[in-house]
């Protein structure tokens, strides 16, 4: 029903005069940020209001609560993406997407919720105390929103294994109903009194954390646990996860399909199954060392699969950071929430989180000190593989009474088909084969060349994102690439500075007046191509549609289709951005073939793992 109830709130594609308040900032390098607005009404080619969200891309300074009006050319996400349902707007309920240019936005005044009114509190308090760096980690910290983080030091998180720190979860609910049971400890009150102050605590405190997906499973969790402790039932940790969970889906089912529910009950169903056996086998450390890594060690297990499938890249340090610095966040967080509370309130912000400030200073110099590129394990899959890890994991658990000698064969048989089902799903695809990569901030195809891979960037933001190029470089297992760049205006020196973070880039071709000679700017040589066809890696090459398109051995690699008329019809076209229904309109006949590796569901957008194929590939 959900699912039906979002196709069908789909608008035809046209411009319409929008009237919106937004509910979030999302700021990227160079000014533009991306709204979400909710509270939507449309006139123009339809006349309707909507329950549902908009991502809206400009520039210029917003606040949430801000009520906005522009005219603009309206479009709908597709229910499907990227062969699969798109689950992650059609749990946040965005629908429709557009862009708009500052000075034609009106701001028609401003209301907050209560909840946005408190976390703009905390952000207030925590700007006015701390410097911008450790303010937006300590909001992150606090709220689970990361949208002011710098997107490096964001990234060293992740890389470090620690970046769900910043994903209200399990974590921040469990510190936040331990705090309040020890301030209840010595108050004579009967527990269900106590139980009932406590979970409308932790309800509010997801409110102000948007009510976010984890947030709600953390509280839907909690609950359980703290319910049945009162209770006084024995505490069976398989049973009360499952409870939880078909609480969850029951109010939302599309859930199972997220990566965050996914993610968060692999992880306690691993620390349930084997945290315990692998702190006695780690006894020798000491009660509390042995009791903490046999905690982290099950939850990186568990989620190591989950992990691989969706990001494509594992943290090796994860197990360290997490020891290090889990212990402290949980001191961390509490101090930070009680004093941010308490220096806003007394307007002594500078004052009260002069010992949090350098806590979090300490936590970021920690993540920034170490170069973590050299532990991060990715590029490759598991296929069938990731059921047999799971298998394995119940196994080891003890859950099945067999003999020692069962379990040994057992494990032997595991070991092979698991062996067997990753090599099988890392064969190495077709030689014609191009993987592309695509999201809000970049569109981009990378095809195969003779000596290194050719990276093709149809179009991206200042500050665009680096995580999806480097999972698709560490699976085509590529040290150096070559460049080619859409579009006459893009500025082409800052695009290799930035890509040279992941990769190194040999050369450099754009489209504008032609240099024969090309020129270095450091080791890198730019060439300046317009209408001669040209050759990279082996690649035949030559610009179209003003620029806007380039054919590569007869393929057509657009990043706006809709835009200029293309060329006569290619065997294919490579769709580098999201532009798949817009293309079909503006041109039928050609065929769009992108398909993602392990699926075959033919998809025009571009995210993640896609590979296509085209006549007449090398």
């Amino acid at each position: 029903m959900r699912a039906k109830r979002y196709e069908g709130a789909a608008l035809p594609s046209a411009y319409y005069t929008v009237t919106g308040r937004v509910g979030e900032v999302v700021s990227y390098a160079g000014g533009s940020v991306r709204l979400t607005l909710d509270s939507l009404s449309f006139t123009g080619y339809l006349t309707r209001e909507s329950s549902y969200k908009m991502h809206l891309y400009t520039q210029g300074s917003y606040e949430t609560g801000d009520i906005l009006r522009f005219t603009a050319a309206v479009e709908s996400y597709s229910l499907r993406y990227e062969g699969r349902v798109r689950m992650d707007y059609m749990m946040d309920g965005v629908r429709f997407r557009c862009e708009a240019e500052e000075n034609g936005i009106s701001a028609l005044g401003s209301r907050k919720t209560a909840f946005e009114k408190a976390r703009a509190f905390l952000e207030d308090t925590l700007r006015s105390g701390m410097e911008e760096d450790e303010a937006a980690i300590s909001l992150a910290l606090l709220t689970g929103y990361d949208a002011f983080m710098d997107e490096e030091v964001l990234t060293q998180f992740r890389r470090a294994g620690v970046a769900h720190i910043f994903a209200v979860s399990g974590l921040h609910i469990g510190f936040l109903a331990g705090a309040l049971y020890f301030l209840f400890k010595k108050i004579p009150v009967d527990g269900y009194v106590k139980l009932a102050v406590v979970l409308p605590v932790l309800a509010l405190y997801s409110g102000v954390c948007g009510f976010t997906p984890s947030s709600l499973r953390a509280v839907a969790m909690a609950g359980v646990l703290l319910f049945l402790n009162r209770s006084g039932e024995r505490y069976d940790g398989l049973s009360s996860l499952l409870f939880s969970a078909l609480i969850v889906l029951g109010i939302s089912p599309f859930q199972l399909f997220d990566v965050g529910f996914q993610l968060s009950y692999t992880v306690v169903l691993g620390i349930i199954l084997l945290s315990g056996r692998i702190a006695r086998l780690l006894s020798f450390c000491g009660k509390r060392i042995s009791g903490s890594l046999g905690v982290i060690l099950s939850a990186q297990i568990a989620a190591f699969p989950v992990s691989l499938y969706y990001f494509g890249e594992v943290s090796l340090a994860a197990i360290f950071f997490n020891l290090l610095l889990i212990p402290v966040v949980s001191v961390l967080f509490v101090a930070l929430l009680l004093l941010t509370v308490l220096g806003g309130l007394f307007q002594i912000p500078a004052a009260a989180l002069f010992l949090p400030k350098w806590g979090v200073f300490a936590i970021k110099q920690c993540i920034l000190f170490f170069d973590l590129d050299y532990f991060i394990a990715g590029g490759f899959a598991l296929g069938f593989g990731g059921i047999v890890w799971y298998f394995a994991m119940t196994l080891t658990a003890g859950m099945y009474r067999l003999k020692k000698r069962s379990v040994a064969v057992l494990c032997c048989a595991l070991a092979a088909v698991f062996g067997v089902s990753v090599a099988f799903a890392n064969l190495e695809p077709a030689r014609g084969s191009a993987a592309v990569i695509g999201d809000a901030s970049l569109s981009a195809a990378i095809l195969p060349g003779d000596e290194a891979p050719v990276l093709v960037v149809a179009r991206f933001r200042r500050g665009f994102s680096l995580s999806r190029l480097r999972r698709a470089f560490l699976r085509l297992e590529a040290e150096s690439c070559s460049l080619v760049v859409l579009g006459e205006e893009a500025d082409v020196h800052y695009l290799v500075s930035r890509l040279n973070a992941v990769i190194l880039v040999r050369s450099a071709d754009y489209y504008g007046e032609e240099r024969p000679y090309g020129e270095y700017v450091g080791t890198v040589k730019f060439h300046s191509r317009q209408k001669e066809p040209f050759t990279v890696d082996g690649l035949a090459l030559s610009y179209c549609m003003e620029g806007e398109g380039l054919l590569a051995d007869g393929a057509l690699i657009v990043g706006s289709p809709g835009r200029i008329e293309p060329p006569a019809n290619p065997p294919a076209a490579v769709i580098a951005d999201s532009l798949a229904d817009r293309w079909q309109a503006v041109y039928p006949e050609a065929s769009v073939l992108a398909f993602r590796a392990d699926s075959g569901y033919p998809n025009g957008e571009t995210e993640g793992n896609l590979y296509l194929f085209w006549s007449g590939a090398r």
